[in-house]
C-alpha cells in the first residue's frame, strides 16, 4: 500500500513540474445541464425590461438528430462491436471507421439537440405557459426556439398544473399517482387532445379547477367534486357540509353513454339546478 502511495506522489509530482494538467471531459449530463443554463438565461434575457418572472416546470428526453455520416460511423461500430464479442478483428473495417471519422471532421453537419421545455411566464395575476423546442448545434449556442403550445390561466393554478404535466398524486403531492388517479388524468387529458386548438385552453382552465378542488378535498369522488365546484359558480365559495344540503346529485345517460350531471341543492341563501358535462364543465345554471 505504501508502495502504491509513493507511485501517486511522485506522478503528481511529476506531473506537477512538468506544467502538465488533467482535465476532466464534460459528461453527458454537464452538456444537457449546461444547455439547460443557456435556456434559462435566454430567456430570461427576453424579459429582462418586464416585471414578469420565469418558472421553469419540465423539460422531457432530448431529441438528438444525426447526421447521415454520424449514423453511418455508428453503424460501422456496431459491426465492430458485434465482431468483438467473437475474438474477430477486421483491419478493412479499421480503415473505415477511419475514413469516417475524417469525413465526419471535415464536414459542415453537426450533431442537432432539441430540448423539449416547459415553463411559465407569470405576471401579478396569470401564468402563461409555454411548450418550447430549442435547437443546440453546441452546448452553449441556441439555433433556433420555436414556441409549439401556448396557454394561459390564473397563476393560482401553477402548482396543480405542474402536478398535472409531470403526473404527481392529486391527493398526496409529492408522490405518484394512484391508478385511479392516473385515469383520471388521462380521462381529461385524451379529451384535450381530441379538441380544436381554440377551445383547448378553455378546456384546461376547466380542468385545472376540478383538480384544484380534487386536491383540496384530497379525493377525486365524483360527488365530492360536483359539491365543490357547485358552490364555487353559485357563490364563490367552498362547500360546507354543515350548511350546504344536496337534494340530488344524478348521472345523465343516452344509452349507454354518460352525458353529463345534473345536481340540485340548497344553501343557507338560495336554492340552485346545475348541469355539468361529463368533464365538470357547467353547462347550464
Amino acid at each position: 500500500m505504501k508502495h502504491f502511495f509513493s507511485i501517486i506522489i511522485g506522478l503528481a509530482f511529476v506531473s506537477h513540474s512538468c506544467g502538465l494538467k488533467y482535465t476532466q471531459s464534460e459528461t453527458r449530463e454537464d452538456l444537457a445541464q449546461k444547455r439547460k443554463d443557456v435556456i434559462s438565461q435566454y430567456i430570461t434575457d427576453s424579459y429582462k425590461d418586464s416585471s414578469v418572472s420565469y418558472i421553469p416546470l419540465l423539460y422531457a428526453q432530448t431529441t438528438l438528430i444525426k447526421p447521415y455520416s454520424y449514423r453511418q460511423l455508428d453503424s460501422l461500430y456496431e459491426v465492430k462491436y458485434n465482431n468483438e464479442k467473437f475474438g474477430k478483428f477486421d483491419k478493412s473495417l479499421e480503415e473505415k471507421i477511419k475514413n469516417q471519422k475524417s469525413i465526419i471532421e471535415n464536414s459542415s453537419n453537426k450533431v442537432e439537440y432539441i430540448e423539449h421545455h416547459v415553463y411559465s411566464i407569470q405576471n401579478q395575476s396569470t401564468s402563461f405557459i409555454y411548450y418550447a423546442d430549442i435547437n443546440f448545434e453546441t452546448s452553449d449556442s441556441v439555433k433556433n426556439f420555436t414556441i409549439t403550445q401556448a396557454y394561459q390561466f390564473p397563476k393560482d393554478f401553477l402548482s396543480i398544473y405542474k402536478a398535472y404535466i409531470t403526473r404527481e398524486s392529486i391527493v398526496y403531492p409529492n408522490y405518484a399517482p394512484t391508478e385511479n388517479e392516473q385515469k383520471f388524468y388521462d380521462f381529461f387529458e385524451s379529451q384535450m387532445n381530441q379538441l380544436p386548438s381554440y377551445k383547448q385552453n378553455d378546456f384546461l382552465k376547466n380542468t385545472l379547477l376540478v383538480l384544484y378542488f380534487a386536491r383540496k378535498a384530497r379525493s377525486i369522488d365524483t360527488k365530492t367534486i360536483l359539491q365543490y365546484l357547485s358552490l364555487y359558480y353559485s357563490e364563490l365559495r367552498e362547500y360546507n357540509s354543515q350548511t350546504d344540503v344536496f337534494n340530488s346529485i344524478n348521472s345523465i345517460w343516452e344509452g349507454d353513454y354518460l352525458i353529463g350531471y345534473e345536481v340540485n341543492f340548497t344553501t343557507p341563501t338560495n336554492t340552485y339546478s346545475y348541469k355539468f358535462s361529463p368533464y365538470f364543465e357547467l353547462v347550464s345554471r
